[in-house]
């Protein structure tokens, strides 16, 4: 019998607009015949907590394969294990961000990210705007508190690094909700 963990599947833009739109009820019924057990999903942008195979990259890819078929559009996935996930938020890098948690984002990436690549990104002094890879590379934090939407760094990152372009970002509180749906905290 195949080993099944805990896992995060992280849908990148979903119900943004009148674009991609999927029912997350739907969602579970689509991971469900997936094969995939205890479905649950957090708000409407693409949070899913499921019991699967072990293989993260080939879940991101069943996922993926699942929404083209039955809704004939490209989302991108990523998917984490619950354990990933709580080490994601125990090795916070930016501990004054919990504090403003709608301003501070995990960009969960595709692949791993070299920290030195982005330093070029940043010619100027952005503070008090944060930002910092993970160890692992897989994640990027970012601390914003004029909000994201008026900030320089996030502005910068995005345009500048295609791995941050297809990342997925989930703020503060919801990364906590999720490993509390995921049952691993």
């Amino acid at each position: 019998m195949t080993r099944r963990t805990r896992q995060i599947a992280l849908l990148r833009g979903i119900n943004v607009g009148k674009n991609k739109r999927i029912s997350m009820a739907d969602l579970r019924a689509l991971l469900t015949d997936e094969g995939f057990t205890d479905v649950v999903t957090l708000l409407q942008s693409g949070n899913v907590a499921f019991d699967g195979p072990a293989s993260a990259s080939a879940n991101e890819r069943s996922i993926e394969q699942a929404i083209e078929q039955r809704y004939g559009f490209d989302v991108g996935v990523i998917v984490r294990t619950a354990a990933q996930v709580a080490t994601t938020i125990k090795k916070n890098p930016i501990p004054e961000g919990v504090d403003d948690p709608s301003k501070f984002v995990v960009v969960f990436l595709p692949r791993k990210i070299d920290a030195a690549d982005l330093a070029s990104v940043i010619t100027d002094d952005v503070a008090p705007e944060q930002f910092a890879v993970a160890a692992s590379g897989l994640e990027l934090y970012l601390y914003a508190p004029g909000g994201l939407n008026d900030s320089t760094l996030h502005a910068r990152l995005a345009k500048q690094d295609t791995t941050v372009r297809a990342g997925t970002a989930r703020n503060w509180n919801t990364v906590n909700k999720l490993l509390d749906l995921a049952g691993d905290k």
